[in-house]
């Protein structure tokens, strides 16, 4: 299908490009489970074509979802005296993350009732949803993320005004840049601007001294540095990953870093940087593909496809957007949490967004 050409190309080109470097570096078989999830599309997709939900149905479930994490998070944090949230994941990074995720999807669907002026009870559950992402996100601690909330705002507004004069409109969007500071102003002191201010600090001392001083974000700048100076040394395939973290570990020994960092610490912490260092250009290649891919799909299917599957394809262009971001902080795709996601939710809203008739719902059964 035109629409989904340049998607096809770039999951393969994704796929063929980890299974290569796979069979280049004689990896096992577990080396392999990254690429499942993009291997089983095909089958998501025809799950989605069978049985078809209802478009209201999976806003509001995934309203529903972003309000109970920002329960459990206000539970662990303020019931159970946890230190930061983590959900039932066990880590605070993608709990946080896959939070603001939901956070987005609700404001799609928000975005989708109010076009079709349905009833408030639906909107306000979808700006719940909104609300409780941010709360799980704030309280998980996790500030690799926070961009994702001012880009929420950013397009609610935009989208909300898309009746007024342009004027109207770039008010609204100085008005929610003025009031992005306030909202973590009023965020929880530890968690936010206490975290905010530790990674600043430590960025700075790295950049004028090139110490490590916290485990946050000065340590994933050295950790960066480093990797892409093994890059230049074997640019085109990269370094077998074992090679690769060993040559890390062994280079962050000449800090003070044993607190901050368990021992066995193997992640380059970017996306960018661990593709670069594990796959070299032919890595890059298979990751650029699979976003371009993915942005493109989306995009046309936004510009070009029915106007009730819209909110449909602009949840799957920030989710998209949203991953890369996430990407700068964390290994994304290295995180069977985040693939799933990702993965799932794109294929569910591509899948309808192809093939859902507009204005369609489930018939009434008994």
């Amino acid at each position: 299908m035109a629409a989904t050409r340049w998607l096809v190309a770039g999951v393969l080109a994704y796929v063929a490009s980890i299974v290569g470097l796979g069979l280049l570096y004689g990896y096992p078989l577990k080396y392999y489970e990254p690429v499942l999830p993009f291997v089983l599309v095909p089958a998501m997709l025809v799950g989605v074509r069978r049985w078809m939900p209802d478009q209201c149905s999976m806003w509001l479930g995934l309203a529903l979802g972003a309000v109970l994490a920002g329960g459990v998070a206000w539970f662990q944090v303020y019931v159970a005296g946890t230190p930061r949230a983590f959900g039932a994941h066990g880590n605070p990074i993608p709990f946080g993350h896959i939070a603001l995720m939901l956070s987005g999807a609700s404001m799609c669907g928000f975005l989708y009732f109010s076009r079709r002026r349905e009833s408030l009870a639906l909107r306000m559950l979808c700006l719940a949803g909104v609300a409780g992402g941010f709360v799980a996100s704030f309280l998980s601690g996790s500030k690799g993320g926070w961009f994702a909330i001012f880009l929420i705002f950013l397009i609610w507004g935009w989208r909300v005004t898309a009746c007024r004069p342009m004027a109207v409109r770039l008010a609204g969007v100085v008005a929610i840049c003025a009031a992005f500071p306030l909202l973590l102003w009023l965020a929880p002191r530890e968690l936010v601007w206490d975290r905010l201010v530790g990674g600043l600090d430590g960025a700075l001392h790295w950049f004028s001294a090139g110490d490590v001083t916290e485990g946050s974000v000065s340590i994933r700048f050295e950790i960066w540095r480093f990797g892409l100076s093994q890059f230049w040394e074997r640019p085109l395939f990269g370094w077998p990953q074992s090679e690769a973290v060993a040559a890390m570990r062994e280079h962050l020994r000449q800090f003070d870093v044993h607190a901050v960092l368990p021992p066995n610490f193997g992640t380059f912490d970017n996306l960018l940087v661990e593709t670069l260092i594990g796959g070299g250009l032919v890595g890059l290649l298979g990751l650029v593909s699979l976003f371009v891919g993915v942005l493109v799909a989306f995009a046309r299917l936004y510009l070009r496809g029915a106007a009730d599957h819209r909110e449909m394809a602009l949840a799957g262009l920030l989710m998209a957007v949203f991953v890369l971001g996430y990407g700068l902080s964390v290994n994304v795709l290295g995180i069977n949490a985040f693939r799933q996601v990702f993965v799932s939710w794109s294929a569910l809203w591509l899948g309808m967004s192809l093939w859902a008739p507009a204005d369609w719902r489930r018939p009434e059964t008994r």
